[in-house]
């Protein structure tokens, strides 16, 4: 009896150890959570790349296929497996609050390409995209010291010209500045831009602007009638506009309209 108890704790062991082998060393999947792969929150997972072509064919590069208040249930989990082939390339990373649900990450961007638009196939991660981990490698850093200060600097200027932001449901606000438009309720000040300014401090936190379907399941969250204002619409990044209230986009009038911004 002690003897079959060992060797199935042992079967179990060598399950998770192989699990908990991941594709970076980086980002090892720390536990098992209601079947789960959880990895650090710290776990790199570089920038969105959306419709960008990356720096480098060849790196690292995962699959963002949303951020879920808790982790999936049965029904999420299969319109996913159907288009994996190894589930140890599904990750989430913890997020406040939350979780953030990661596929890969992939040796190739062609590979994580080819994964994104399987899932984007399917209603609930019909706005999934890649991100790539970018690293110094050998090009890098061979690059010359007056082209790395150069970078060094342009960095230090992104981060300066980057707005703060207030996390919401999973996204993220830029906090307004000095005389900046802005609405205020429930104690948090809303900074109201037009599209262009929007778009632009999305992209400098190394985000993008909202899509409509991740602002529509921040706003069906527990807390959302409190912590999304509905009385002003939001920019969307197609450039449409979302009212909360109506449940609906719509094309902006102007593009210099001044609304709430959110990123993801």
């Amino acid at each position: 009896m002690v003897a079959q108890v060992v060797k199935h704790a042992l079967v179990v062991m060598s399950l998770l150890f192989a699990m908990g082998v991941h594709g970076t060393e980086t980002c090892p999947i720390q536990h098992i959570q209601q079947g789960m792969n959880i990895v650090s929150k710290h776990c790199p997972i570089g920038k969105g790349l959306w419709n960008n072509k990356p720096s480098e064919p060849i790196g690292e590069f995962w699959v963002q296929c949303g951020i879920v208040d808790e982790l999936p249930t049965l029904a999420f989990q299969q319109h996913i497996k159907k288009h994996i082939d190894n589930t140890t390339d599904w990750v989430f990373r913890p997020e406040n609050p939350g979780y953030r649900c990661l596929l890969g990450p992939y040796s190739t961007f062609r590979d994580a390409n080819e994964i994104r638009n399987k899932i984007r196939q399917e209603a609930v991660t019909s706005d999934a995209f890649v991100r790539q981990i970018t690293a110094n490698r050998g090009k890098a850093a061979s690059a010359t010291a007056s082209s790395s200060k150069t970078a060094s600097t342009a960095s230090v200027q992104r981060n300066k010209a980057a707005r703060k932001l207030d996390p919401v449901l999973g996204l993220w606000t830029p906090k307004p500045k000095g005389n900046d438009a802005r609405y205020t309720t429930h104690q948090r000040d809303w900074w109201r831009a037009t599209y262009s300014d929007a778009k632009k401090a999305c992209q400098q936190s190394g985000k993008r602007l909202v899509a409509e379907s991740s602002l529509r399941r921040a706003s069906e969250r527990k807390g959302a009638q409190t912590q999304l204002p509905a009385t002003i619409p939001y920019w969307l990044s197609n450039g449409n506009v979302y009212d909360i209230k109506l449940d609906m986009a719509f094309v902006a009038i102007s593009d210099t309209l001044t609304l709430n911004v959110l990123c993801e």
